[in-house]
């Protein structure tokens, strides 16, 4: 049978705030700091996940490429290639899934910031308004669909350049998220900086369950060329 282990790496962020500015300011900023150290792990284990980061690939290291890619500067699209993203260009991501793209419910698209206004613009692209908002609570960050799959917005793209992908078409059951414990937030005091430290940890990692062959791939990329 087969044997998958399943990895956690430690991931920590902290912040600062001195006696002074304590001191200084009339509202207590420690709810401030304490939510932009959780903001900071979002988006970390976001980016982890897409680009892969430490000791977690991500999908852009497991993924299989997509045959169609995204011409950034549009101005000679090479045949085969698109300037401007499409529901066809996703759909054509899906055919390469091979069995795992059978059920548009399995599937699920996260594209970059410029490929969803591109989507925008395509009839075939749904938006929340038209697909109900029982999908967005099914799928946190779901900002529309697209032939029956959720398609989710994310800002931790890397910035487009050649080799870099733009979207995912991904059988999101394949994949897990293997934790231990949860988030933990602790404070100290330094006396000798005088400042109060913030520091937040969580154990987690990214695995891919079964690996992509020949024709069957359980997530695709859709790169870019200059």
């Amino acid at each position: 049978p087969k044997q998958v282990i399943l990895n956690a790496y430690r991931l920590i962020s902290s912040t600062f705030m001195d006696n002074e500015v304590d001191e200084q300011v009339l509202i207590n900023l420690m709810p401030m700091l304490v939510e932009g150290v959780a903001r900071a792990h979002g988006r970390a284990v976001e980016g982890a996940i897409l680009n892969g980061g430490g000791s977690i690939s991500g999908l852009d290291g497991v993924a299989a490429i997509a045959t169609a890619k995204h011409d950034i500067d549009g101005g000679s699209v090479a045949s085969g290639n698109f300037a401007t993203m499409t529901a066809a260009q996703l759909l054509a991501a899906r055919k390469e899934m091979g069995k795992y793209g059978l059920n548009p419910s399995d599937i699920t698209y996260i594209v970059s910031p410029n490929m969803y206004y591109d989507l925008l613009s395509d009839s075939a692209f749904q938006t929340l308004d038209e697909v109900g908002s029982d999908l967005a609570i099914r799928v946190v960050g779901t900002i529309g669909a697209v032939f029956g799959s959720p398609v989710i917005v994310s800002e931790e793209f890397a910035a487009e350049s050649a080799g870099v992908p733009v979207a995912f078409a991904v059988y999101a059951r394949n994949y897990v998220v293997p934790r231990l414990r949860g988030v933990t937030v602790e404070q100290d005091y330094e006396v000798m900086n005088q400042r109060r430290v913030i520091v937040a940890t969580q154990s987690l990692g990214f695995e891919e369950l079964v690996a992509g062959a020949s024709a069957d791939q359980p997530s695709i990329k859709i790169d870019s060329v200059a």
